[in-house]
């Protein structure tokens, strides 16, 4: 309804405010007010401003592949993919294996820092506070 009410041709009403009174309010002011009949208006003359009829737009599209053998230059280029390619699986797998290997390096280079800071602490003994 926002995109209606965006475009002039319908009224929003908030759920918050939905109850019989503001709904009846939003009805009676889209039909009584000429502005949204007029934006109907334009929306209905350039829907109906076609240079053929539906019927029409579809034997020319039928007769046009039955003249190009299936027309084979009109399909998607993704239809000779594999699933795997068509879908990125392959690069998302990469991106997936780089991120694990910098997360294992960054977990190897803090479990040895802290190898470090524990092996020190036990060589050197706690320390003596001075009275």
């Amino acid at each position: 309804m926002a995109l209606a009410e965006k475009a002039g041709f319908g009224k929003k009403v908030d759920l918050e405010h939905l109850d019989e009174e503001h709904f009846m309010a939003a009805v009676n002011e889209v039909l009584t007010n000429i502005k949204y009949a007029d934006h109907m208006k334009k929306i209905s003359d350039r829907y109906r401003n076609q240079p053929q009829t539906p019927l029409e737009t579809a034997v020319f599209w039928v007769e046009y592949v039955a003249r190009h053998n299936g027309a084979p230059h009109m399909k998607s280029a993704g239809q000779e993919l594999s699933f795997i390619q068509y879908h990125n699986i392959d690069a998302l797998a990469i991106i997936f294996a780089i991120i694990a290997i910098i997360m294992y390096a960054l977990k190897s280079a803090f479990s040895a820092l802290s190898s470090l800071v524990c092996d020190r602490k036990e060589r050197y003994g706690p320390e003596k506070k001075h009275k």
